[in-house]
């Protein structure tokens, strides 16, 4: 299991990555052989833009956590593994990598990076949720080898509601992202004070 997050704050972006910890099932025996993790921790600076996240002069833009989960199941049936893997709200469907951003508190007019594409990529579903009752968040995915410019959208308009993690096949639009493109989230209207939105991209 690999993925990653995005968020505004590092200690938003670590409690996510640890939540998917909860996705290793262990065996039907109960048994349970994790592998080494994979974590790193990277960052997103904003030189041109004056603003101050955390402490006198910083200027991080957001954070970003990788991770990579696994574990050996030496009694777990394959009928029984695939069907508990896929039903994860926010993680990777079988052969599917994962990108995930959170933006705690959103607005209307947020822009957040979800980093630079290493190789071409397909996405191939979108899920996403939005915390706090009677809420929602309109948003679209967007890239450009330009991260200054308008952006090419990865998928329509979407309107996130509470406890929204339906899968969004139906919305993507241009699905297909070249290598070297920026990838960013950015939303256009809200319903309520949402207290976090979470978007979810699986790709090969």
């Amino acid at each position: 299991m690999r993925g990653n997050v995005v968020a505004a704050t590092l200690a938003a972006a670590q409690s996510w990555t640890n939540d998917q910890r909860a996705l290793l099932t262990g065996d039907q025996d109960g048994n349970s052989y994790p592998l080494p993790e994979q974590i790193a921790t990277d960052y997103d600076f904003d030189p041109r833009v004056t603003g101050v996240v955390n402490g006198a002069g910083a200027n991080v833009r957001a954070f970003r956590v990788g991770f990579a989960f696994g574990e050996l199941l030496p009694n777990y049936p394959y009928g029984g593994f695939e069907p508990a893997f896929a039903l994860a709200s926010v993680g990777t469907t079988s052969g599917l990598k994962s990108r995930a951003v959170v933006i705690e508190n959103p607005t209307a007019s947020d822009r957040v990076s979800l980093g630079i594409t290493a190789g071409p990529m397909t996405v191939r579903l979108i899920r996403s949720f939005v915390i706090g009752v009677g809420t929602a968040v309109q948003w679209q995915l967007r890239y450009d080898m330009d991260p200054s410019g308008v952006g090419t959208p990865v998928v329509a308009v979407i309107e996130t509601e509470e406890a929204d993690g339906v899968l969004r096949t139906d919305a993507l639009i241009n699905p297909v992202i070249p290598e070297g493109a920026v990838i960013w989230l950015q939303t256009s209207g809200m319903t309520g004070t949402p207290g976090e939105l979470c978007v979810n991209l699986e790709y090969v």
